[in-house]
């Protein structure tokens, strides 16, 4: 075990320390960059803060954007899910449209909601039309509403 730990002693204290090669830039002055050098990159100082405070009021808008028009889109796949299930309850079971259209709509947190029966069952098709009101906020553009249709239509059997 001793001649080992001397190998290895031996073998780091024999490399010799590597050089580093030097960049033309940074020859002579001890690392620093020469004087035209640090005059332009004082002349660029705060301009990555500059640019990130215009941009990113951009970005944010267009984050959030993308997040409450994804929102609304899945709000507004719920109603036509909603709409289809009542009518295809009307089809069936004629008075009971609305009352199951809107109990589907319970997971989605959609307040103003409003549920019309335009023809139902006896005759030729039962329709149901849910309509209901999304408030998309996005910072920068401020509160948008947004009106929300679904309608739904099946063959009474």
């Amino acid at each position: 075990r001793k001649n080992r730990n001397v190998v290895r002693q031996h073998f780091f204290l024999s490399r010799a320390p590597r050089e580093q090669p030097q960049s033309p830039d940074r020859s002579c002055s001890g690392g620093r960059p020469p004087p035209a050098k640090r005059r332009r990159f004082r002349e660029q100082d705060g301009a990555a803060a500059l640019e990130m405070a215009i941009i990113l009021p951009i970005l944010v808008m267009l984050i959030f954007g993308v997040i409450e028009f994804g929102l609304a889109f899945n709000r507004l796949q719920g109603v036509h899910a909603a709409a289809r299930e009542g009518a295809r309850i009307g089809a069936v079971v004629p008075g009971a449209e609305c009352a199951q259209a809107l109990s589907s709509l319970d997971g989605l947190g959609i307040s103003a909601v409003t549920c019309t029966v335009e023809t139902s069952c006896p005759g030729t098709n039962a329709v149901v039309v849910i309509e209901a009101t999304e408030e998309l906020s996005i910072p920068i553009v401020g509160d948008r509403t947004v009106s929300l249709t679904g309608r739904g239509e099946f063959r009474c059997e």
